[in-house]
């Protein structure tokens, strides 16, 4: 029952000379309890910081009285010394535990951002595509031919979409996607035919590949992703109109790259590029 009547007693304590109370007192102390008040003798001193806060220590005792000397003070003293210490300690450990979970909100709550950003831009990619293949279809030359294409490009448009909503969810549920081969030549031959159709007559797009076997493991649909956006930027970095180059070609590492993102290990690579003529950015 000490915790009832420590406020109290550590005001007592306080206001007493040396911050020391050694008396008697009807315990629990000042407490508004049904308990039944018994008498009890007590020793106890209180510290107190800058916020206000106190740290109590004492001994009660209901027959007798408390033996103490000046040397058990001092002792006391250094007690008290070592708890409020302890409890400053514990104060500064929740502050700390306090604001690394607000900057982790804050980390999170940026990555949300970055992230339905990467997810506005994906989309944004597949609905320019679809727009673009719905007025080819709709236009009064096309053909009955054409627009069987059309369409066909159209419900592939709209199954990337299903396919990009899927790894939304793979995301929330922090499951990952299964890797599997995937043949880049053919992904950015695709790739192509759904920015001509985002992009118009106004943008063209040059493939490239070296000769050979372009096959990597990955995801086909983050990878188409990565293709569309980079040459999306390219045609925006050149206002909607001008060529877009786009090669792929095998490297061999000898020994781990260190980029900006990471280390890339020894190992046999396929490199995508994507050129444009727009302004550029600085060396930095």
């Amino acid at each position: 029952d000490w915790s009832t009547s420590a406020k109290a007693l550590a005001e007592a304590a306080q206001a007493s000379p040396h911050s020391v109370f050694n008396g008697y007192a009807d315990w629990p102390w000042r407490d508004d309890s049904e308990q039944t008040a018994r008498r009890a003798h007590v020793v106890a001193m209180a510290v107190s910081n800058e916020r206000g806060e106190r740290c109590v220590l004492g001994f009660a005792r209901f027959r007798g009285a408390v033996q103490v000397r000046e040397t058990d003070l001092g002792v006391m003293r250094l007690a008290l010394d070592v708890l409020a210490g302890a409890v400053r300690r514990a104060r500064v450990e929740q502050q700390r535990v306090a604001l690394e979970s607000r900057l982790q909100h804050a980390g999170r709550m940026e990555a949300i951002g970055a992230f339905a950003s990467g997810i506005a831009h994906n989309f944004n990619n597949i609905l320019s595509a679809i727009g673009g293949y719905a007025e080819m279809a709709a236009a009064r030359e096309a053909t009955a031919r054409s627009r069987a294409r059309y369409l066909r490009e159209i419900g592939g448009a709209v199954a990337r979409a299903r396919r990009l909503v899927d790894q939304i969810l793979a995301y929330g549920a922090r499951s990952p996607l299964p890797l599997q081969r995937v043949d880049l030549s053919r992904l950015v031959a695709e790739s192509i035919s759904l920015l001509r159709a985002a992009h118009g007559r106004r943008a063209r797009f040059a493939f490239d590949p070296e000769s050979g076997d372009h096959s990597v493991s990955g995801d086909p649909e983050r990878l188409q992703q990565i293709v569309m956006n980079l040459a999306s930027n390219a045609v925006q970095a050149m206002g909607g109109a001008g060529e877009v180059k786009i090669s792929l070609y095998r490297r061999s590492n000898r020994a781990p790259v260190e980029l900006s993102s990471g280390v890339l290990m020894a190992g046999d690579y396929v490199v995508l590029r994507v050129e444009d003529l727009g302004a550029g950015m600085s060396q930095a």
